[in-house]
């Protein structure tokens, strides 16, 4: 839109100030060109781009079209029940609006969720108006706009679903090694078969037995389920079950007596005598390594660098020999020992020539 006038009237036009009209009366129906005609609240010119516009005029049309349900296979009732055809209070319903777009229209569908529902569903549903592949049609409208459906649902007598727990040969677990958790896929299964039969079923169904020699570290297996004998049982879907198994080294606390305590960094001119000289150590670790681990392994070493003469209250350094056990997994009794430094030719301390490599880290032993 184009406006010309003075500048102070342009100045103050504002979209509100115009009209712009396509004047349709006494058009059939059909394809029309419509010249556009404008009125300015001001004492203005206007102009339009396109000064004319493309109308399409149809006829309002109606026609009847059939109530229909429809249920996914995600929102069918759950596996142990089944239900009949959904029944409606209606039906039809007229469908009305623009020619083509009626003629689009093949039925009023009814969307149902049955995936929760264990016994009869009555309820009113918005019927939507949909073409011959299911795709909804918009800008018509539908009379009624809902109906009352009524679905049956009940428990089938052929089926039943049942919890399942793992069967474990505990007995052939490894020696040293604990069970820390187990878990498995699917939880619960349907069983298909006789009324009878199922009635005379357990609520709990155990795998085959899984034997756990040999396994020191987490694993999977798949195992078939038990079926009573002498009846016509079968499983609904895959009758294997995943079970996992979390396999831990068992934790256990070793103690270790007489553990010889190293002095380092006396300094020269002094003698060192330590209270007392060895300790006893608490290992906690897995069995299996405590089995084979002995007091070498373990380091309980005194730093005295640049402590001049007198008795000192110390708190050890505590190392491991060992990949497999951490210095924090090593506590030592007593926690803190005493040093007496001295000057003079009183009898030394052994002098420590060489300490064996220690690997890991070396931790300062809390109390």
């Amino acid at each position: 839109m184009t406006v010309r006038s003075q500048q102070s009237i342009v100045n103050l036009v504002s979209r509100e100030d115009i009209i712009v009209r396509a004047d349709l009366r006494g058009l059939s129906a059909g394809t029309h060109t419509i010249e556009l005609k404008t009125d300015v609240a001001r004492r203005a010119f206007a102009d339009t781009q396109p000064r004319q516009i493309t109308v399409t005029i149809e006829t309002i049309q109606s026609k009847s079209v059939p109530v229909v349900g429809y249920i996914t296979s995600a929102n069918e009732p759950p596996t142990n029940f089944t239900r009949t055809e959904p029944q409606f209070n209606i039906e039809t319903v007229t469908v009305s609006g623009a020619s083509s777009l009626v003629q689009r229209v093949a039925s009023a569908r009814a969307v149902l969720d049955l995936s929760t529902q264990r016994e009869t569903y009555v309820g009113d549903i918005r019927l939507i108006p949909t073409d011959a592949d299911g795709r909804t049609v918009n800008d018509v409208t539908l009379d009624p706009q809902t109906a009352q459906v009524v679905v049956e649902i009940r428990r089938r007598d052929d089926l039943r679903e049942l919890a399942i727990a793992p069967n474990l040969d505990t007995r052939t677990l490894t020696q040293g090694y604990v069970i820390t958790s187990v878990s498995y896929d699917p939880q619960t299964v349907f069983i298909i078969g006789s009324p009878v039969d199922l009635a005379s079923l357990p609520d709990t169904l155990r795998t085959d037995l899984i034997n756990l020699s040999g396994y020191t570290t987490d694993f999977e297996v798949q195992v078939p389920l038990i079926l009573p004998d002498g009846m016509s049982l079968s499983v609904l879907g895959n009758p294997l079950v995943r079970v996992f198994v979390n396999i831990d080294a068992q934790t256990t606390t070793r103690q270790f007596d007489d553990v010889r305590v190293d002095v380092i960094g006396v300094g020269e001119g002094l003698t060192a005598r330590l209270t007392p000289d060895k300790v006893t150590a608490l290992v906690t670790g897995a069995q299996t390594v405590l089995d084979s681990m002995s007091a070498d392994d373990i380091r309980i070493i005194v730093d005295v660098n640049g402590k001049s003469a007198g008795t000192y209250d110390v708190t050890p350094q505590v190392a491991s020999g060992r990949s497999d056990i951490l210095a924090q997994d090593i506590s030592i009794l007593p926690a803190t020992l005493t040093i007496a430094l001295t000057n003079g030719e009183t009898t030394p301390a052994p002098e420590i020539t060489s300490i064996p490599e220690i690997r890991g880290e070396i931790t300062p032993e809390t109390p």
